[in-house]
């Protein structure tokens, strides 16, 4: 008898962990891997051509300042930093590398930071082009360097994706709201680069993305690229963004932040 009922509680010990084993299975999510890989080597393939672009671009605004020609050089720099905007989903994928070309300049500090907001400084608050020589010719360096290293670096596809979600958010928190200074106050430069990396990643993500939400995003995206099409008085120029009145500050806001949260559904249901 006494065998017996040992072995009757030894099962039943073993039936009751085995049903709690069991419940604690059914708690835990089985979360599916996603698999990028594709994505990221076609937004590779597009984003190569606009770095050699950025390069030559960059070189320019170099020669302009070596022959002093403030005017032309400061032309010229909203359309080279839309480079860094158009790049942001690269930027965890080359910290280092951003740093140096487009960190921000600290008050009464600013020739310090070097890259293109010292250029900016030089430019638009000091007028004379003769004080980042050095800066400039280092800067086209740096992103002669950032292309050879994209050239050869195989992109984690979700870290592109988390990087163009930063992107938005801080364009809409931060550019537009004047938390972030732009001493060319050349915000819609921006915002219309950002837009153009939505764009791209959307492209190179498309076999990933569930369609409806995909088409969402389409449809906002063009709502905004519109909003800011009504602010070009040229071919890539645009107005001055201390020219806009609160309304139209606010209502860019409001576009380009439905923007982002457009996109962060698109990327919450990659598949």
């Amino acid at each position: 008898m006494k065998k017996l009922l040992i072995a009757g509680i030894a099962l039943c010990t073993f039936t009751l962990t085995a049903c709690n084993n069991e419940e604690e299975t059914k708690d835990v999510e089985v979360v599916e891997e996603i698999d990028l890989t594709n994505a990221a080597s076609s937004y590779k393939a597009d984003i190569m051509p606009m770095l050699t672009s950025f390069v030559e671009d960059v070189t320019l605004l170099q020669t302009y300042i070596q022959e002093g020609k403030v005017e032309e050089a400061t032309k010229l720099y909203p359309l080279v930093h839309m480079y860094v905007e158009r790049l942001k989903p690269l930027r965890s994928s080359f910290a280092e590398e951003f740093k140096k070309i487009d960190e921000l300049a600290v008050d009464g500090k600013e020739l310090e930071a070097g890259g293109l907001h010292a250029i900016e400084y030089a430019l638009y608050v000091k007028k004379d082009a003769s004080i980042v020589l050095s800066i400039a010719e280092k800067l086209v360096e740096d992103v002669t360097a950032l292309t050879s290293k994209a050239a050869t670096t195989t992109l984690d596809g979700q870290l592109i994706l988390e990087d163009t979600k930063r992107m938005l958010k801080e364009v809409a928190e931060k550019t537009l709201t004047g938390d972030t200074k732009n001493l060319a106050n050349a915000q819609v430069y921006d915002v219309q680069a950002s837009l153009e990396a939505v764009q791209s990643v959307m492209e190179a993500y498309s076999n990933n993305a569930d369609k409806k939400l995909e088409l969402a995003l389409q449809e906002q995206l063009a709502k905004t690229l519109e909003e800011v099409a009504y602010y070009e008085v040229g071919k890539e120029d645009y107005v001055n963004f201390s020219y806009f009145t609160t309304k139209q500050k606010q209502d860019l806001i409001d576009a380009f932040k439905a923007t982002s949260e457009a996109f962060d559904q698109y990327v919450s249901n990659m598949k």
